[in-house]
């Protein structure tokens, strides 16, 4: 189920990428309430962070990735909650989507923010990844 849940999100976070670069690639930006819609190519890890070292970050990226997934199998064999899988499948599934991304593309491709504050650009895989550290932190919180 785990697997199911890790390629579910990168399929759709790869999906919306698609999406950006179709309809969103040199057009401008457009708005819907307080969401904002526009191509972005970051070039490094969270708000441009690490954009002057990319293989660094290419590499840093795939070994947080494969040390998660190793995690993962590990906190599954040993009977790890729902919970706690759940939001390691988010996090492994969002940072392999944007791994992917600075594989193939030499960068991330972000396309919405919310226009509350003066927030950075995000994509479905950053969705993943901030929900399922969320998760992981109340996870851990309460069977701390």
């Amino acid at each position: 189920m785990y697997i199911i849940i890790i390629l579910s999100v990168i399929l759709l976070d790869q999906y919306f990428k698609y999406l950006a670069v179709k309809y969103l690639k040199n057009k401008g930006s457009k708005k819907f309430g307080v969401i904002r819609l526009r191509y972005v190519e970051n070039r490094g890890a969270a708000m441009g962070f690490l954009k002057k070292y990319p293989t660094f970050l290419k590499g840093f990226s795939l070994f947080l990735v494969i040390a998660l997934l190793v995690f993962g199998y590990m906190s599954y064999k040993t009977g790890a909650s729902m919970a706690l899988l759940l939001s390691l499948s988010f996090i492994i599934g969002g940072g392999t989507g944007n791994v992917m991304d600075r594989f193939t593309r030499g960068y991330v491709v972000d396309f919405y923010t919310f226009e509350i504050k003066k927030l950075p650009y995000f994509n479905i895989a950053d969705f993943f990844v901030i929900s399922g550290s969320i998760l992981l932190l109340i996870v851990e919180m309460i069977t701390a």
